[in-house]
C-alpha cells in the first residue's frame, strides 16, 4: 500500500488524534476524490486504514509522523516522561535542602609546617537525586585547600609558618539533578603554636 501523506493541521497534535478532516480527506482518497488539499508532511504509512479504524483508536500512533517533529507517539512518550520526572521530584520530599557535620574544621601543629583539619559531611534531602558537590572559599586571608573539593565529605589543609593561624569560611554548594541548589557553611580554623 502506498504512503498517505495528510496535511499537518488534520492531526491534534495535543492528543495525537486524527481530525475528521483528515478523515474526509483520507476518505476522498480511497474514492478517487479530490478536495485539493495539498499535502504539507504528515505520512500516515503503510497500513491497512479505515475510517472506523481511526475512530475507534485502533490506528496506531506509531503511524503517524509529523515532518520535523517525530512522530506523534514519540511525542506523547516525551511528555510521559516529563510527567514522571516531576511526579518523582514531587514525591521525593520536597524542596532541595542540606546541613553539614560538624559544623567547623579545626587542626593545630607545633611549628611550622602543613595542618590538615577534621573532615566535615554535608547531608543533604529533597530535590532530585543524584546531588553534586562543590566546595569553594567565601573569606579568609591565605591559602587553605579542600582536599575533597567535589565530595559531600572533605577535609582541609593548610601550610604555616611557626605561630600562624587561618581562618576562613567554606561553602559547599549542593546540585540535584534538575539543578535546583542549596549551599551551607563551615568555619576553617588551622594554627600552629610557636612551640616556646
Amino acid at each position: 500500500m502506498a504512503k498517505r501523506v495528510i496535511p499537518v493541521q488534520f492531526v491534534d497534535l495535543a492528543t495525537g488524534q486524527l481530525t475528521m478532516e483528515a478523515i474526509r480527506y483520507l476518505n476522498d482518497l480511497d474514492n478517487g476524490a479530490s478536495d485539493s488539499i495539498r499535502s504539507v508532511g504528515t505520512i500516515l504509512a503503510g497500513v491497512n486504514q479505515t475510517q472506523q479504524a481511526i475512530l475507534d483508536g485502533t490506528q496506531p500512533l506509531a503511524d503517524v509522523i509529523i515532518s520535523g517533529t517525530g512522530s506523534v507517539s514519540g511525542q506523547l512518550s516525551s511528555v510521559s516522561e516529563n510527567v514522571a520526572v516531576a511526579a518523582t521530584a514531587a514525591a521525593s520530599g520536597g524542596a532541595l535542602s542540606a546541613y553539614v557535620l560538624p559544623t567547623y574544621a579545626y587542626a593545630a601543629i607545633v611549628g611550622a609546617g602543613t595542618a590538615t583539619t577534621n573532615s566535615v559531611s554535608v547531608f543533604a534531602s529533597g530535590g532530585t537525586g543524584p546531588y553534586t558537590y562543590a566546595w569553594a572559599k567565601k573569606s579568609g586571608p591565605g591559602t587553605i585547600t579542600a582536599n575533597s573539593p567535589t565530595a559531600a565529605s572533605t577535609d582541609f589543609s593548610g601550610v604555616l609558618i611557626s605561630g600562624a593561624a587561618r581562618s576562613h569560611i567554606w561553602a559547599c554548594t549542593v546540585t540535584d539533578s534538575l539543578a535546583a541548589t542549596v549551599a551551607v557553611d563551615v568555619s576553617v580554623y588551622i594554627e600552629s603554636d610557636s612551640g616556646l
